[in-house]
């Protein structure tokens, strides 16, 4: 994927960074009502294991916290590229401009 995003021009660049904006909002919308869930679930779970480290070891390994680790890990993977994406679209406009 590295050698693909060197070879893209900057307008194809600017068309996949936004494409991966479009794709993390849709991400962080399915994490909300986890996240809503997980702040129900925690206050009874740390009654229950009386530490917080064990109340959310028993959350992780719910169907809603491997849920919730895919989609955190989905949007940091997207907010990487984005960033990868703006360094290449800033050198192609510099290279544009002789600087580089």
């Amino acid at each position: 994927m590295r050698q693909t995003l060197r070879k893209m021009t900057p307008g194809e660049a600017s068309n996949k960074r936004y494409e991966l904006s479009v794709e993390y909002a849709r991400l962080s919308e399915l994490l909300e009502p986890i996240l809503i869930r997980k702040a129900l679930y925690l206050p009874a779970a740390k009654e229950e294991m009386k530490s917080d480290a064990a109340a959310l070891r028993k959350w992780a390994a719910t169907e809603d916290g491997i849920n919730e680790l895919k989609l955190t890990m989905a949007t940091k993977r997207n907010e990487k590229l984005s960033q990868g994406l703006s360094a290449i679209i800033r050198l192609k406009e510099n290279e544009a401009k002789g600087i580089w």
